[in-house]
């Protein structure tokens, strides 16, 4: 169902469009897009859903990787035909559309006019938007836990993948939301702020072995909802968290050592 009124369509545009973000962690300033992160931003026209998939750099593999998340945020949503829409990015496109036409999908290309910027500009804006709200989850992390959390650190990365999910299923347009518009349901499930420490279910492998480990809440998994946490180990799902009621600053080490990349580990 369109929700969105960006022009008669029958069928999505699904935009994209890489964007970098630096911090000045203890006052060494982010010059290079080294110091940046690099991170694709998603949209799509008909229900305004958007996903950000944070990204190493712009080698063939990283784009082969963002374009398997390009072909799943479609299917995620239900499309079986879509206009595939971006500005430089153009190997990641033909990758998609070539994944997309193996799968038998029907999946058109239209790109703006070379430095056209504002004829793409629904994903730029989108862009934004999602780097205020990283933002804002990222500044209330180091306060509540007292750490510094740079480019680096996974947290940075987090931040942009649950603001991406966050504004998907709770920002209103045209009355609904993007999850309402793709799946014709509300949203309800359970939920806490970005980074906080929980104690996350595991299954044990013994009966005397522990059920709850300290974890700090990254995202919610987007197929199956569950939550994803981070440990000093690495990333988990776990389909239930306990909040602890106790101040942040008490598992600072637990965030330090915070383990879990967000993107393959490319072999070069």
């Amino acid at each position: 169902r369109c929700l969105i009124n960006e022009g008669v369509r029958e069928y999505p545009a699904i935009s994209f469009d890489m964007s970098y973000t630096g911090y000045d962690c203890t006052n060494e300033p982010a010059d290079s897009e080294k110091d940046k992160l690099a991170c694709l931003i998603v949209r799509c026209s008909h229900t305004d859903a958007i996903a950000a998939v944070p990204l190493p750099d712009k080698s063939a593999p990283s784009m082969k990787h963002a374009a398997v998340e390009v072909v799943r945020f479609c299917q995620l949503l239900g499309h079986t035909e879509v206009e595939l829409k971006c500005d430089n990015e153009l190997l990641l496109q033909g990758l998609a559309l070539n994944a997309r036409k193996r799968l038998g999908f029907k999946t058109r290309i239209k790109n703006p006019p070379v430095a056209a910027h504002q004829a793409n500009g629904p994903v730029e804006k989108s862009v934004d938007v999602i780097r205020r709200l990283a933002n804002v989850m990222l500044s209330m992390a180091r306060e509540r836990l007292g750490i510094e959390i740079g480019v680096n650190h996974p947290l940075f990365s987090w931040a942009f993948i649950h603001s991406a999910w966050c504004y998907s299923r709770y920002h209103v347009k045209a009355g609904l939301t993007a999850h309402e518009g793709a799946s014709g349901a509300r949203y309800n499930g359970k939920l806490v702020p970005f980074a906080e420490p929980v104690y996350a279910y595991v299954k044990p492998l013994q009966k005397g072995n522990a059920k709850w480990e300290m974890s700090l809440f990254l995202s919610k998994s987007t197929t199956s909802d569950m939550f994803i946490v981070g440990t000093a180990q690495g990333i988990r799902l776990t389909k239930s968290v306990r909040r602890t009621g106790q101040a942040w600053k008490m598992e600072h080490k637990l965030a330090e050592s915070l383990k879990g990349v967000v993107f393959p580990v490319f072999q070069q």
